[in-house]
């Protein structure tokens, strides 16, 4: 039998309330992850985001200090696309902008 090769190494498109919850769950989970945003002010938006969901985790006791910690280390965030070329699957949270879509989706064009 051949078995699936493992998910390590994820990229989200995209850092608002659906892409940090994604970026957040997979780091959670140990994954590589590595967020795509437009411009560093939507960064440190996404970046946030994370870390509130993170310390509400930590707060209500569903989320140890030191997991919360280890999930702020698995993800990297990023302005250039390119960044994602080593990536085993990307998921798109970008928008629901067709101009959007279109600009994200021609980052990887060949």
């Amino acid at each position: 039998m051949v078995r699936p090769k493992e998910i390590e190494r994820v990229g989200v498109a995209g850092c608002g309330l659906m892409g940090s919850g994604i970026a957040e769950v997979c780091a959670r989970a140990e994954l590589d992850v590595k967020v795509l945003e437009v411009d560093d002010k939507a960064v440190e938006a996404g970046r946030k985001r994370v870390e509130t969901s993170l310390r509400r985790g930590v707060g209500s006791g569903k989320l140890g200090e030191e997991e919360a910690l280890s999930a702020l280390e698995h993800i990297g965030f990023t302005t250039e696309p390119h960044a994602l070329a080593d990536r085993q699957s990307v998921i798109d949270a970008v928008v629901e902008s067709e101009t959007e879509k279109v600009r994200v989706l021609n980052c990887w064009k060949r």
